[in-house]
């Protein structure tokens, strides 16, 4: 073993290790392009909301028709479904080659942060697969929350190398770093929680461009919010022109949410969400079925090449023939549930095939039957026979043939008819769930790490060194994710039916973020010593 690995394994490191995070990437875009969107096609929700949006920019309509919740929507996403369609490039591929995109971009802008080659495959790997793109609530949603967690990578990135540049070339980096800030405000009305952070930042910029006596520089440092003004001028100047109105948003969906919410209900909503979402604890995903009708989810399809799964109300059914031996009898059969309560009735047709072979029961004539019923788990539920309005048996739902003296019966087919690609999508999920499953059971571990790294790096603070900088951010990466949280609980409250884990995509990711961080520097400088502490004593 040894021989081989230095034989075969050493020499050829990098070339294994480039391989197997190319493998691991395309597996990853076939997850991406895999895994069936939820089909949230019911008008007024918040997909089929944006889709529409999107729609109407295409037709060259701005956003459409007026309507009560026209400006409950920020336009950015809509603009990025245009785009997608423009170019030709499904909606989850370019989900994919975003996200992928961003960790790579984030890793290579922060090369000198994290020097380990080592450490940043990690990291990449980890992002690559971790919850916050794999679940419901992200992976499976056309929504803007969608978009946020790439987003964030980008301005991480994009915020370093304006700190790298500032003695350069600062407007390479702060013209797009503006453009992505702006894209990201304009998202969605809430995303005014990352405000707070950027403003931090650009302060701490222009404090530090001061000091260094690039007085003449810190004039780029007002690009931001002035693209940030621009973007939204011309967006109320849109908004006038279709509607009316000089304003970029208008109406809350949520202001019955913001009504219902209460101090204690918030506080309990924030500790349940921030320890869920550190924890990796609130991550599913599923083969769910669309909802809407059939020309709602055509539509979602058809705007973002991904595959939704077709709902079918009646799945279940069942085909054979049955009549009672009593020509004047009344025969009825019926699927009942656990309670005993009939969910569906069989529908009876002429038959002369049965009649052929049963003519001694005149009732034979008219015997076939099909039964459709809304059950996908045949030993869930089961056949009830009625003669003259009494339920005389009851059978399991499989194929069978019976003759008692009060009728015959025979059971010839039993299926659950559901949209193909749920079977071909099936695969899919269930792997997804494999990497969810591992983020949990890491989760706890993760979070106890964090917390030790975290207060080991306060403890070992000097003003100005690059530990205190390191502290300064994360400190207001975590802050920051704890404002959004609350923010979410605020205006998506449980008590009021909603899942402010739902829309914590941001703070998901900035919270992961802040945990991989704190341990990588925490570990660095502790191998460090180690190294130094072996030196002296050799």
């Amino acid at each position: 073993m040894k021989k081989f690995w230095n034989k075969w394994i050493q020499p050829n490191k990098t070339v294994l290790s480039a391989g197997l995070l190319i493998s691991l990437t395309v597996f990853r875009i076939f997850l991406f392009l895999s895994t069936p969107l939820a089909g949230a096609g019911d008008i007024g929700g918040d997909d089929w909301n944006l889709l529409n949006h999107a729609w109407q920019m295409m037709q060259g309509n701005w956003l459409g028709n007026w309507q009560d919740n026209t400006l409950a929507y920020g336009v950015s996403f809509p603009f990025f479904i245009m785009l997608c369609n423009k170019l030709c490039i499904p909606y989850m591929m370019a989900v994919a080659l975003l996200y992928i995109g961003s960790i790579l971009f984030f890793l290579h802008s922060w090369k000198n942060l994290i020097p380990s080659s080592l450490v940043r495959k990690l990291f990449y790997v980890a992002f690559l697969y971790s919850p916050v793109m794999m679940t419901t609530y992200t992976a499976q949603r056309a929504w803007d929350l969608t978009l946020v967690p790439s987003l964030f990578f980008y301005l991480l990135g994009l915020g370093y190398l304006i700190y790298r540049k500032r003695k350069e070339h600062l407007l390479y980096p702060m013209i797009p770093f503006s453009l992505f800030v702006a894209f990201f405000l304009y998202l969605r009305k809430t995303n005014y929680w990352l405000l707070p952070l950027i403003a931090g930042f650009l302060i701490w910029m222009g404090i530090c461009m001061k000091k260094e006596k690039l007085t003449r520089k810190i004039r780029a440092l007002f690009l931001p919010p002035l693209v940030i003004i621009l973007t939204g001028l011309v967006i109320s100047l849109l908004n006038f022109q279709y509607y009316g109105k000089f304003k970029v948003y208008e109406s809350v969906p949520s202001e019955t949410a913001i009504q219902q919410a209460t101090p204690s209900g918030v506080l309990k909503d924030t500790l349940y969400t921030g320890f869920h979402l550190s924890a990796n604890q609130m991550t599913d995903i599923d083969t769910h079925l669309g909802s809407g009708t059939t020309e709602n989810l055509r539509f979602i399809e058809s705007i973002t090449g991904s595959r939704v799964l077709y709902p079918n109300t009646s799945p279940l059914q069942l085909n054979g023939w049955a009549f009672p031996t009593d020509d004047s009898a009344n025969l009825e059969l019926a699927v009942i549930d656990n309670t005993g309560q009939p969910v569906s009735y069989a529908e009876f047709e002429n038959s002369e095939d049965i009649y052929l072979e049963h003519m001694e029961y005149a009732a034979s004539r008219v015997s076939r039957f099909t039964l459709n019923a809304p059950a996908t788990e045949p030993e869930q539920v089961s056949l009830a026979i009625y003669i003259n309005g009494e339920q005389i048996d009851r059978l399991p739902l499989e194929k069978t043939d019976v003759q008692t003296k009060d009728y015959y019966l025979s059971l010839e087919n039993v299926e659950v008819r559901l949209d193909p690609a749920l079977y071909t999508t099936q695969k899919a999920a269930k792997v997804s769930k494999v990497f969810l499953m591992i983020n949990k059971i890491l989760g706890i571990p993760a979070i106890i790490l964090t917390l030790i790294s975290y207060i080991s790096i306060s403890f070992s603070l000097k003003s100005g060194n690059k530990i205190f900088q390191r502290w300064i951010f994360l400190t207001g990466s975590g802050l920051t994710a704890l404002f959004s949280i609350i923010l979410n609980c605020l205006f998506y409250p449980s008590q009021a039916g909603l899942d402010p884990g739902a829309y914590s995509s941001g703070a998901w990711t900035l919270t992961q973020i802040f945990m991989a961080l704190c341990i990588i520097w925490f570990l660095k400088p502790l191998k460090l010593g180690k190294k130094t502490q072996k030196n002296k004593t050799a």
